[in-house]
């Protein structure tokens, strides 16, 4: 397995509308060794946290008000290509869902929430890898 040095530090902004999930994610990315520099509730707030936080990592949920996850993926590819994207989502458990999902999110960042370490962690690595 990985370990988690190549990480350690990475500036990661976790945003989610789900206080409980949110604590849940956040304690994952600090397990491997990621600085959560901030939170935000939807992707207009997580828009405007990128601008002041400069994070390296943008954790994503999908369902969220005012903007969701896909649309704020979207933007940040756009005008921020340099950071890395995760999608961590309950509805990927649903294989329906995943398959539509795919046809906008490349699979290698749609992780399931909850999330074991090392699946983050793999994916995490492969984004700084390709």
């Amino acid at each position: 397995m990985q370990t988690t040095t190549s990480l350690k530090g990475k500036r990661v902004l976790v945003v989610d509308d789900s206080r409980s999930q949110m604590t849940g994610v956040i304690a994952l990315y600090k397990e491997l060794g990621c600085e959560v520099v901030g939170q935000a509730e939807n992707g207009i707030e997580a828009l405007k946290k990128i601008k002041e936080l400069h994070p390296e990592i943008v954790s994503l949920d999908i369902i969220m008000p005012d903007m969701d996850g896909i649309e704020c993926y979207q933007n940040i590819s756009k005008n921020y290509p340099e950071i890395k994207v995760i999608f961590l989502s309950c509805l990927v458990k649903n294989l329906e869902v995943r398959e539509v999902l795919t046809k906008k999110i490349d699979p290698a960042i749609l992780l399931p929430k909850p999330c074991e370490k090392e699946v983050l962690l793999k994916a995490l690595t492969n984004l700084w890898i390709n």
